[in-house]
Parts: C-alpha cells; structure tokens; sequence
C-alpha cells in the first residue's frame, strides 16, 4: 500500500474505535476501548497513574470472554472476604490467582492484598 506521496511505504490499515468508557479509580484513569481493525476485534485497556505513567493491555475478543469469567470468579471472591487486616497479610499478598493461555500468551491474574488495601493485578508474557 502505497503512503501519501506513493513513495510505496506501508501504511496499515487504521483501528476503528466501537465503544469507549473512561473510569477514575482513585488517583487513576482507565481507558476502555473496543477496537477493529483487518485482524478482528479487540479490547484495550490503558491505565494512567498520577504522574502520567500509563500502561497498557490488548485483548482479543475471544480472551476477553474467558477474561471475563475469571473477574466474575475474582468479584465473588473478593466480595466474600471480610474487611482487610493489615496485621494478618498473606506471605506473598495472593488472595486468588489465575493463568490463562490463549494463543502464544500467557495472561497472570492475581487478587493481591498489602498494607494499601486489595487490588487485580494483570500481566500478560509473550510466549516464544
């Protein structure tokens, strides 16, 4: 595909955005996108923390199906267990954790607990 002067760079296809919400959690600001583009459908969703710095996770559509089953799970769980004590932490501050293998990733979801409070942490390893 040729660029704009038809010096044949590649230009790929522009993401065309479906859906967006933005939530403020505390002193962070989250982005959620549904997204397209020549690939499919996919999630995005970015978080801003206060000083800017910003993260950010792909999902495809079919991961965030299974996704958000595990939430589902982690909500309940999270719902059932009674005030936090910072005197009585976990050993390593799991409370629930999940792997989820889809395609050539590997997605970690952990319910964490330390002396701030409780919180979802999700990371995602490429696998080789």
């Amino acid at each position: 595909m040729a660029g704009p002067e038809g010096k044949g760079q590649y230009m790929p296809p522009p993401e065309q955005e479906l859906a967006t919400k933005v939530l403020q959690i505390q002193s962070k600001r989250f982005y959620l996108d549904v997204k397209q583009n020549r690939r499919g459908r996919f999630i995005k969703v970015a978080e801003v923390g206060p000083a800017g710095r910003k993260s950010r996770l792909l999902f495809a559509m079919s991961t965030a199906l299974e996704l958000r089953d595990h939430l589902t799970s982690f909500s309940e769980i999270y719902a059932s267990l009674g005030p936090p004590n910072p005197d009585n932490l976990p050993e390593d501050g799991k409370l629930k954790s999940e792997v989820m293998i889809k395609e050539n990733r590997r997605y970690y979801l952990d319910l964490k607990e330390n002396s701030r409070g409780r919180f979802l942490r999700v990371s995602i390893n490429k696998m080789s």
